[in-house]
């Protein structure tokens, strides 16, 4: 007679499994608000910039993401080898999104913004996590905030700390090796120079205590952009951080600059240009790989 009773208490238990599951709340943060799930178990994220670093930041379970199969991508080490690796967000695809049947899509901002603007992505009905990602100091507090808004602060705080730990490890190596020089990092757009002067990058470098390289143009977005004939701004720094400069290594006026002309030019991995605490703390790392680069050619 006993066992009656406890039969059906595991399946009134059984019947509520799914609505514990689906246990949401709303979502609120600079402006956007979405019903989304307390504890996600299915994560879709669509790119593999902020969108991501945020989402295994969170620890939520990823089952497909955004991937550059070219790149050196730092966050691999956070997912588990069953994860998809998708080349998604140049051509995002609502249908593909759907075969994963996720209770959370997460994306950075600016491809969310980009996708709307060009009607790209029909995201009806879905659970999307809007990631507001700033590329510049804006980083660790858009991080702390965000993290916090989701119920994620200790995780973000204990993100932010090993960054901070990173960076405290990292400053003397680089203070014995830069010697107060300075360091130009920039990124090459076809024929076009943009030197980071208040990026995510450059955020990264003043945290390490290193002295940017500038010049006297304008710097919208954090950048400013030179010709191959006005490259002063280069001069007179001891190393260059670059990204894709593969495209320009032969031009003669790139050549002449006196830090690439003498070998002290480190490529950065693409990836590490835009993120949160994880991707900064991967950024760190890269920063003194840069470091043994300009003490070789120092030696020389």
């Amino acid at each position: 007679m006993s066992i009656r009773p406890a039969i059906l208490a595991l399946a009134a238990f059984a019947l509520a499994l799914p609505t514990m599951a689906a246990e949401t709340f709303t979502y609120s943060y600079d402006g956007y608000t979405a019903e989304l799930p307390v504890n996600p178990q299915r994560v879709f994220v669509m790119d593999s910039r902020s969108g991501l670093d945020f989402a295994v930041s969170a620890g939520f379970p990823v089952v497909a993401t955004d991937w550059d199969p070219d790149e050196e991508m730092h966050l691999d080490a956070f997912l588990p080898a069953d994860v998809d690796r998708l080349e998604f967000r140049g051509e995002p695809n609502a249908e593909l999104v759907l075969t994963y049947d996720p209770d959370l899509v997460v994306v950075g901002e600016g491809w969310w913004n980009y996708w709307k603007e060009n009607s790209s992505f029909n995201a009806s009905g879905m659970p999307v996590l809007v990631v507001k990602d700033g590329n510049n100091a804006d980083w660790r507090r858009l991080f702390a905030e965000q993290m916090t808004a989701y119920g994620r602060q200790e995780k973000g705080a204990e993100l932010l700390a090993q960054y901070d730990a990173a960076v405290a490890a990292a400053k003397p190596e680089i203070a014995r090796v830069l010697k107060g020089r300075k360091v130009a990092i920039t990124d090459v757009w076809g024929k076009q120079f943009a030197l980071q002067v208040d990026t995510f990058s450059t955020s990264v470098a003043h945290d390490l205590g290193i002295d940017i390289a500038r010049g006297t143009a304008e710097a919208p977005d954090g950048y400013q952009v030179y010709s191959a004939e006005n490259l002063d701004a280069y001069q007179d720094a001891a190393l260059i951080m670059s990204l894709w400069a593969e495209d320009v290594a032969d031009d003669p006026m790139w050549k002449r600059i006196p830090a690439i002309a003498r070998g002290a030019q480190y490529g950065m991995d693409t990836p590490n240009s835009w993120g949160f605490a994880l991707t900064a703390t991967d950024l760190v790392a890269d920063t003194l790989k840069a470091m043994a680069v300009l003490e070789k050619a120092d030696a020389q």
